[in-house]
């Protein structure tokens, strides 16, 4: 009998547990999402970097042709 009243008490600290669990689940799935978009830019600016690389190349060796003689 006298655990009865402690059956409420049990839930309620078990329904505190999940929502614990469930902002965690939430939050990780914002961290993959960050992971996964910081991953995406990053490939975004070396495409950058590169094309930017082969343009100068191509500066370079318009420059050398432009100054042979």
């Amino acid at each position: 009998m006298r655990s009865l009243p402690l059956f409420p008490l049990l839930l309620l600290l078990g329904a505190c547990g999940a929502e614990t669990a469930g902002t965690a689940a939430v939050g990780g799935q914002s961290v993959v999402q960050q992971a996964e978009q910081a991953n995406a830019l990053k490939a975004q600016v070396l495409d950058q970097i590169d094309a930017a690389a082969q343009l100068e190349q191509q500066r370079l060796k318009q420059a050398e042709q432009a100054a042979k003689p």
